[in-house]
């Protein structure tokens, strides 16, 4: 299975989650344990902490028990954490990593931050400063210890006068960007040079779950106003640093999941039922992509299918009773979920009727009202739907949604 969550290229080849979880003022103790391993547990790959934090050890923690709870192993998270601005110069930099990774309890970190770029103790010799921290990080990025380096908070002059004297060029410049501050000229100069954006604080510490427009957009989509923050920025190809300590809200952050295992959990959890009725599937997946969207939606609409199925099979009264369903993905980037009966089936006719949006036609059609259901669902994710039948041979169910890409090069 691959993460399940898009991913962009950094410059130098290491692959970043772009939904992460962030933990500024999460407290170091059991909040960050569970919130961690909640955010784990929910599919969040990514997770940010910094030394100014003061939770790194618990956050280590909790990345320890999501990992024994989903049976992940440590690669399969990508850790950041940050050097603060009292810890900076080359010595003061190398100290404070390694004590980053004693209470992380890790021998790696995936990316260290230059947490920020001037300080007011610190405001005639920033310039320096930042550059020996930089000097101080390319060594450890040398040794192995770090996969990524970048800097936080650095406006454009800032990036200008680190990169002036540097031998390995920032990946990542995490910066305060959402719908209300977008930060225009640090983002096109970072996409410019190949520096990948997070956004920290992308619900606007708040105050943008407030905006009248958001507002509107997440009542005419059915979302909430985080959900219609995040898609924005991830369409942006920036990385989205969101942080909740509530389990309901971790979840409804991400909406990136995985298609494969979505479709063999609800194969697992439908065995119950197919079994009473003496009901037979097969399941063929080539297919291991991400889709975005609400997965519950995609839930519900599968199961409707299969019932849908089970009532043709056991209205034809057969012996052999059948579903074969099948996940593929195609060269343009699509799902392709075909779900295959040899119930009772459909005239053409009747087929052209529960096509119809909305069409409430009964009679010999066992599709019914729940065809509505799964007609909509569909609709609601820009997918396309296709019935094929034939009476007293079965019935085809063919959908396409578009894949959400995991990989994006910057």
């Amino acid at each position: 299975m691959k993460n399940p969550d898009k991913k962009l290229i950094l410059s130098n080849g290491v692959k970043i989650p772009v939904l992460g979880f962030g933990t500024y003022k999460i407290e170091d103790d059991e909040i960050a344990v569970n919130s961690v391993r909640e955010a784990i547990k929910t599919g969040y790959r990514h997770i940010d902490t910094a030394s100014f934090y003061k939770n790194e050890e618990n956050v280590g923690n909790g990345i320890r028990e999501g990992l024994k709870l989903t049976g992940l192993e440590r690669k399969d998270i990508f850790v950041t954490t940050k050097v603060w601005n009292t810890e900076q110069g080359y010595e003061n930099t190398l100290h404070a990593f390694e004590n980053s990774l004693k209470r992380l309890n890790m021998d790696y970190v995936d990316m260290y931050l230059i947490h920020w770029p001037v300080t007011k103790d610190y405001a005639d010799t920033w310039q320096s400063r930042i550059k020996e921290t930089w000097k101080a990080m390319e060594k450890l990025y040398k040794e192995g210890k770090i996969k990524a380096i970048g800097v936080s908070n650095f406006l454009v002059h800032h990036l200008e006068e680190l990169m002036s004297d540097c031998e390995i060029k920032p990946m990542v410049d995490q910066i305060e960007f959402h719908p209300g501050h977008n930060q225009k000229e640090t983002v096109e100069f970072c996409k410019k040079h190949g520096i990948v954006v997070e956004a920290w604080s992308p619900l606007g510490r708040g105050v943008i779950l407030e905006n009248e427009f958001l507002s509107e957009m997440a009542q005419k989509y059915n979302k909430t106003i985080a959900q219609i923050c995040l898609r924005w920025i991830i369409q942006q190809e920036v990385v989205a640093l969101p942080k909740s300590v509530t389990p309901e809200r971790i979840k409804s952050n991400f909406e990136v999941f995985n298609f494969e295992k979505l479709v063999e959990k609800i194969v697992k959890n439908s065995q119950k039922i197919l079994k009473k009725y003496g009901v037979n599937t097969s399941l063929f997946i080539d297919f291991s992509g991400n889709m975005y969207g609400d997965k519950k939606k995609i839930y519900q609409m599968f199961i409707q299918i299969l019932r849908n199925s089970i009532n043709a099979i056991l209205t034809r009264n057969k012996l052999d009773k059948k579903i074969n369903i099948v996940v593929v993905g195609d060269k343009n980037h699509r799902i392709i979920l075909e779900i295959i009966d040899n119930g009772v089936g459909m005239t053409q006719e009747e087929v052209k009727a529960v096509m119809r949006p909305y069409s409430d036609t009964k009679g010999n059609s066992i599709m019914g009202t729940g065809l509505i259901t799964i007609y909509k669902i569909v609709k609601e994710h820009n997918g396309l739907m296709t019935i094929s039948s034939e009476l007293d041979v079965g019935t085809k169910i063919r959908i396409i949604f578009n894949e959400y890409r995991e990989e994006i090069n910057q």
